[in-house]
């Protein structure tokens, strides 16, 4: 960061959504054909859950997620703006629904994609490894889950 051009720093918020039945996980991809998982600004006096929460219904219109726990947080560049520079928290979440559709307009397209699959896919690199780091805590959690 430059002191003559200084990032600043947006907090973000988002989740890993597990489809139950099937394990897949839900990616979106905007208009500036970036894919990702489903996140965006925390608002001014929103807890970070509750905007993973509504940021998960926006971009894939699924209400109905049961949340697991806590990920964790990374940073990387805003996509968007070369002038914001992103902290994300991640939630994991599981759900039942099936249909996925984007409903905000910044979303050009959902999908449910096998985790092998997924770091294929994701765009940018830091969103790679985040995924990677957190790959096998989700995985143990569901197995728990099962037992």
């Amino acid at each position: 960061m430059s002191i003559l051009n200084p990032k600043r720093t947006i907090e973000d918020a988002g989740g890993i959504v597990v489809n139950k039945k099937t394990g897949y996980i839900i990616l979106v991809k905007m208009h500036h054909d970036v894919w990702g998982f489903p996140k965006g600004r925390v608002l001014k006096d929103e807890v970070d859950l509750d905007c993973a929460k509504r940021e998960i219904y926006d971009e894939t219109c699924i209400n109905e997620a049961d949340y697991i726990k806590e990920l964790g947080t990374y940073e990387r560049a805003n996509s968007y703006n070369k002038n914001e520079h992103l902290k994300i928290r991640m939630f994991l979440f599981e759900t039942s629904q099936d249909d996925i559709r984007p409903v905000s307009q910044s979303v050009a397209e959902t999908k449910w994609v096998n985790k092998e699959e997924v770091i294929k896919i994701l765009t940018l690199l830091e969103d790679k490894k985040f995924f990677k780091k957190v790959l096998s805590s989700f995985i143990l959690n569901k197995q728990a889950l099962l037992n």
